[in-house]
């Protein structure tokens, strides 16, 4: 008796084969036996299967990742495998028991920034030491777990900026951006009257209304920012600002000429002497500082001409609107002894205009608005 078909030998399946011999020799009758033939049972190796498994990134120690499935043609082996991580288990992340679970052994180790997936080698070994490996692969599953960090800065700021002036923008880092974090940015702190505002998702802060800015009451805020992440992380950071006051503080009270009435003081925008158009003016100036006012009924397009005006470093300066809340339009600084001011076609109101004198030199010059 041979083998035909070997294919066929499997202990598990049928491991005696009952054979029925007839033997003739052409003459007498026919005789018949029968063969038992006995499978000796041989080990045959295990078979363990690839899988895949997410998981979130601060799962903690000894949770359950998942299952690996194996099987093994000899029942006896089929209580008996043994199971072990070959490859891949960095920083020993890990475990895996006999039966096949994978459990987490060091979730300092599930980093997403780091290491967002693990590819397992498991390999399966039976009681004869035959063995099978397969990949398990493990994916993490982002959490944005790590907080940003908000530097801290200083900003500066003028009194008379533009309503909306931006002042600055935070800036903040958080590891998990190239992950698609984001900070969402508040002020928890520190803005006395409300006077700043943040854009929420770029950080740049602004004034709202900058008639809020008063150096001498409030020379410095130092606002609290906080940033947010998507997971909830939290960091603050300081942002100091810095207020300058209006440019040109020193008082100067000059003398007129010509028999116009004398106004002094005039060193404040409230005491501002009244100038019509068309008319040289003449004063001599003995300190630092005077103000003068005009007022247009109407649109037009008024030059000031400041002339014979001796101080080197002196300044033309006009505002409009209110004396509370003016506005700067421009400043004429050059070293000339003529110095104009034109800011094209303006609305009716009111218009101030202010001479800075340095050094006083006790001089006589002359002010004049032309309406164009």
């Amino acid at each position: 008796i041979t083998v035909n078909d070997t294919t066929q030998l499997n202990f598990e399946e049928n491991p005696t084969f009952t054979l029925t011999v007839d033997v003739d020799d052409g003459v007498n009758p026919a005789e018949t036996a029968t063969a038992f033939i006995n499978l000796v049972d041989l080990n045959e190796e295990p078979t363990v299967n690839d899988n895949s498994f997410s998981i979130n990134e601060n799962l903690g120690n000894g949770s359950l990742v998942g299952t690996v499935t194996a099987s093994d043609p000899d029942a006896a082996d089929m209580n008996a495998l043994i199971f072990g991580l070959s490859t891949g288990n960095t920083g020993n992340a890990f475990a895996i028991n006999n039966n096949g679970q994978i459990t987490v052994a060091d979730t300092n180790q599930l980093d997403y920034e780091t290491n967002p997936n693990f590819m397992l080698g498991v390999i399966v070994t039976d009681t004869g030491g035959l063995q099978d490996t397969a990949t398990v692969t493990i994916n993490l599953n982002n959490l944005y777990d790590e907080a940003p960090t908000v530097n801290n800065a200083t900003f500066n700021v003028s009194e008379g900026s533009a309503n909306g002036v931006v002042v600055g923008t935070v800036s903040a880092t958080d590891p998990e951006f190239a992950s698609g974090d984001a900070l969402t940015f508040s002020i928890t702190g520190g803005n006395t009257g409300t006077v700043f505002a943040i854009n929420s998702s770029t950080g740049q802060i602004t004034v709202p209304d900058t008639s809020k800015l008063d150096a001498d009451v409030m020379p410095t805020f130092n606002l609290t920012i906080r940033a947010i992440d998507k997971g909830g992380q939290i960091d603050t950071g300081i942002i100091t600002i810095n207020v300058s006051a209006l440019p040109i503080s020193y008082i100067f009270v000059p003398t007129m000429l010509n028999n116009y009435p004398p106004v002094e003081p005039n060193d404040l925008c409230s005491q501002a002497y009244g100038l019509g158009p068309g008319t040289d003016y003449e004063f001599t100036s003995d300190d630092t500082e005077d103000w003068y006012v005009f007022t247009l009924s109407s649109a037009a397009n008024p030059t000031v001409i400041l002339s014979s005006f001796e101080p080197s470093q002196g300044q033309l300066i006009m505002y409009s609107g209110s004396c509370n809340n003016p506005t700067l339009l421009g400043n004429n600084g050059n070293p000339s002894t003529t110095k104009t001011l034109n800011f094209g076609t303006l609305a009716a109101g009111t218009y101030y205009i202010r001479v800075y004198s340095v050094p006083v030199t006790n001089t006589t010059y002359t002010l004049r608005i032309n309406l164009n």
